[in-house]
């Protein structure tokens, strides 16, 4: 590292993180790093001091890495020193980094003996931050994530791959952390079969959306009471779900809506919201900060109201969700837009993104129609092939062109979208091409029945929220952890066996491993769910995107 110390980071405060050699101490806070064994510093195991007590413990791993394991609490109160942050991120609502820094080639999993590891001591942290799990994790790479991401399995993340925001050793590290304890950026890696869960509360929604997937209406009398949503609640909470992304109908319609939010915050459960953003008043945005929602997503058709409100069914429809946008911002919560495109409005795209841009809206997610609820009356308007790949080739050059600004580009249902990202990197920047498409097979691809589920508004347990046909089973009746983990029926253990043997143009596909195609579409389009996805860009047999518009 030829002596070089990475940049500093600062608290907002402006108290300084410290840092620490190995062997030495911290600022005079007797805080000291003493190896336990010879060799590598990667895979030698070591031990943090406080005087003579120990703080925490580090474990080399088969890969080269040190795991740190540590008891946070007992860290946080020792002594004069409060604590240490084994990662590297920006805290909630804090643009600040803080962590633990690898001090040469920072692009290898495993570097090349570094001369020391470098430490940060903080010798002031707020008690309200550190008792937040999602802080804490060790990965011996200089990478920047955000914490607050809502980011679920099955998304395509165009600015992370193309901006160089996401790597593999982040990917690798968030294998070995439980979901519920990954940071949200990082839920998609982790190993543990325990999925991002869409919570239905309520089929209720004041507008009627040409699309929607839920066919929602009128409230349902069996929906969920109270009573029924608190112990689900507690459940995943036992259950130590990552998230739960509450939606509807329209859940801000619900009047059991907010003592679930606030209960799932008092549980400890992530709750994130997808939502048509009309009733985001300025009360009903600071209350949403106040339960700690992570993220609020709405959905917008178009760059204007004309088309947003017709596809919507409600005039005055767009106008509302810009205000809500804006309320939740104002707010102090992350937001997002969202598009579902078809043939009248992926035209719209560009503008929509460039309003996010304008109204510096954090998040632009791109969704593709699919074939459930009221959407299978209009397979009809699915964009072709060809304006699907013009669509991705424009978030594709845009993820580029807007590296520098504080947007995620990304897709979701979709894992095709990989698919083109993998094949424009083969022709552009084919030296970047193993490190992307790495990533995007630990990802995993499609994540039904896995790492993604969905729980509606009767409790019925589906292992996609665009399968309501495949129902495995209702958490009214048995416990999610029963009905997912110990004891699979034969349908959703079918799923996850059938994930890397699928027939058609899926199961003979180089990149089966990254995608997997969309399963509702094969079974809508041609009655096998396990078969090839008819929409897929990319043709297997001549192993080139059918559209090569670059």
């Amino acid at each position: 590292m030829n002596g070089k110390i990475p940049q500093m980071a600062y608290w907002e405060s402006d108290q300084p993180i410290l840092p620490l050699k190995q062997g030495n101490s911290c600022g005079g806070k007797g805080l000291t790093v003493e190896p336990l064994g010879q060799g590598h510093i990667f895979r030698t195991q070591m031990r943090i001091k406080d005087g003579n007590k120990t703080v925490l413990t580090t474990y080399p791993e088969k890969d080269g890495e040190v795991l740190l394991k540590s008891r946070m609490r007992e860290i946080f109160t020792s002594g004069s020193v409060r604590g240490l942050i084994v990662t590297l991120g920006l805290l909630p609502q804090k643009k600040v980094r803080y962590g633990l820094y690898s001090t040469e080639n920072s692009n290898s999993l495993c570097p090349p003996r570094p001369l020391w590891l470098i430490f940060f001591a903080i010798t002031q942290i707020h008690p309200e931050e550190i008792k937040k799990p999602h802080n804490f994790y060790s990965l011996f790479r200089i990478i920047t994530f955000i914490t607050e991401a809502s980011r679920r399995s099955g998304m395509i993340i165009f600015s992370k791959v193309l901006a160089d925001r996401a790597t593999v050793w982040e990917a690798m590290r968030a294998r070995e952390i439980a979901c519920a304890e990954a940071p949200d950026d990082l839920i998609r890696f982790s190993s543990e079969v325990k999925p991002v869960i869409m919570w239905n509360i309520t089929r209720e929604c004041n507008l009627s959306c040409k699309h929607c997937y839920m066919d929602a209406r009128s409230k349902h009398p069996d929906e969920w009471t109270l009573e029924e949503g608190i112990r689900f609640i507690d459940e995943m909470a036992s259950f130590g779900a990552p998230m739960l992304i509450v939606t509807g109908g329209e859940p801000l319609i619900s009047e059991n809506f907010f003592p679930f939010a606030f209960h799932a915050k008092e549980k400890g459960v992530r709750m994130v919201i997808s939502t048509n953003g009309t009733l985001i008043t300025p009360e009903v945005a600071a209350l949403l900060a106040e339960a700690d929602i992570r993220y609020v997503g709405v959905s917008v058709d178009a760059a204007n109201s004309e088309m947003h409100d017709a596809f919507r069914g409600v005039k005055g429809a767009f106008d509302r969700a810009m205000e809500g946008i804006a309320n939740a911002q104002e707010a102090g919560l992350k937001t997002g837009l969202r598009i579902t495109i078809h043939k009248e409005n992926w035209q719209e795209v560009p503008k929509l993104l460039n309003l996010c841009v304008e109204k510096e809206i954090p998040r632009f997610c791109l969704y593709h129609l699919v074939p459930t609820g009221r959407g299978k009356g209009i397979m009809e308007l699915d964009v072709t092939k060809e304006q699907r790949t013009q669509v991705l080739k424009h978030l594709y050059d845009q993820a580029i062109e807007l590296r520098d600004k504080e947007i995620e580009i990304l897709t979701t249902d979709s894992p095709m979208d990989g698919v083109y990202i993998l094949e424009r990197l083969k022709r552009e920047d084919p030296e970047r091409f193993d490190k992307v498409r790495e990533l995007l097979t630990i990802s995993g691809g499609c994540s039904i029945g896995n790492k993604v589920a969905n729980v509606d508004y009767l409790g019925n347990v589906n292992p996609c929220h665009f399968t309501p046909q495949m129902t495995v089973g209702n958490v009214k009746e048995r416990p999610f952890n029963e009905i997912w983990n110990e004891h699979p029926g034969k349908q959703l253990l079918e799923i996850r066996e059938r994930r890397m043997t699928l027939a058609g143009t899926c199961g003979r596909c180089e990149y089966l491993d990254v995608c997997g195609g969309c399963r509702q579409k094969a079974y809508f389009y041609g009655d096998d769910f396990y078969g090839g996805d008819p929409t897929c860009i990319y043709d297997p047999d001549k192993k080139r995107l059918e559209y090569e518009l670059f």
